[in-house]
């Protein structure tokens, strides 16, 4: 699948003329708006003063993709485990998981996903970010492992799905099926049935007719056979806890990990599932 930077670009330019006028939701929200708002990530927040000085001890280089220069970080030395953040995330979220992997033997490298982090642009999707951990992992090879978080979950599952070879994956609260999150991303702004469906049919010329089945972790896991370890809080708001059920029930060799009253991003921070992720990728 050819890069889809923005729905604007490459495949953007597909969009079928019978959805290309605007129509309003209950919202008020034209078509348009809404469609853009899907590829948009919410904006960028100031990097914290801790943050800089984070990244500031690692080794900073620049991974291409298409034409692109993506911001990564690594630290450590050893087999390379892949840290990947979600949507309206960046790479120093993952400040947490750095040590313990370092010190377990590990470098450990996160990048900044389009549109998020320092790395450019303004749009970016799923579909993208699988593909930036397949270049990730082609400059980067041999990777032991990946770490990845919410959509960034999502999208390592995919790209694993698609080829990139690893041992060991770790998914904090995946996404499991693009097309429920589209339809919580259509209510919580009260946009509408017709926006919605506008929205499918554009994603299904977009992407192709296999858009919701290829993003999907039930429907990939299945032909998945390495080792997966999943973490989710059922009082995550953002992605609901049965997505990792889901996915778990669905990917033999995996585990699904229960947390209590760590939410969507809290688990990013919390010691005692970092240690279990970093032993989980250790063993071999």
């Amino acid at each position: 699948m050819s890069r889809p930077a923005s729905p604007k670009k490459g495949r953007g330019s597909a969009v079928p003329r019978s959805v290309a006028t605007p129509a309003g939701g209950s919202s008020g929200v034209s078509v348009e708006e809404a469609w853009r708002q899907w590829f948009t990530p919410p904006p960028r927040s100031q990097e914290s003063v801790r943050e800089q000085r984070f990244l500031s001890t690692a080794e900073q280089f620049t991974i291409t993709h298409g034409d692109l220069p993506l911001s990564a970080y690594a630290w450590g030395s050893g087999p390379t485990v892949l840290l990947m953040h979600g949507w309206g995330s960046r790479a120093s979220h993952f400040s947490s998981f750095v040590q313990p992997l370092v010190e377990a033997g590990f470098r450990a490298v996160a990048v900044d996903a389009p549109a998020h982090g320092r790395s450019a642009g303004d749009l970016s999707n799923l579909f993208e970010f699988s593909e930036v951990v397949e270049t990730a992992a082609q400059r980067l090879a041999p990777v032991h492992a990946i770490i990845a978080h919410s959509m960034g979950a999502a999208s390592a599952a995919m790209a694993v799905s698609r080829g990139v070879v690893v041992d060991r994956i770790v998914l904090l609260c995946p996404i499991c099926k693009l097309r429920e999150a589209l339809h919580r991303f259509v209510a919580r702004r009260n946009l509408g049935d017709a926006v919605e469906d506008e929205l499918v049919a554009r994603m299904d010329e977009l992407f192709g007719p296999r858009v919701w089945l290829d993003s999907a972790l039930d429907e990939i896991a299945p032909q998945l056979d390495i080792p997966a370890l999943l973490f989710h809080d059922p009082r995550d708001t953002e992605i609901p806890y049965t997505d990792s059920v889901e996915t778990a029930r669905a990917w033999s060799g995996s585990r699904l990990i229960t947390t209590s009253g760590l939410g969507h991003r809290s688990l990013l921070r919390d010691q005692a599932l970092i240690a279990e992720a970093v032993d989980f990728v250790a063993a071999s």
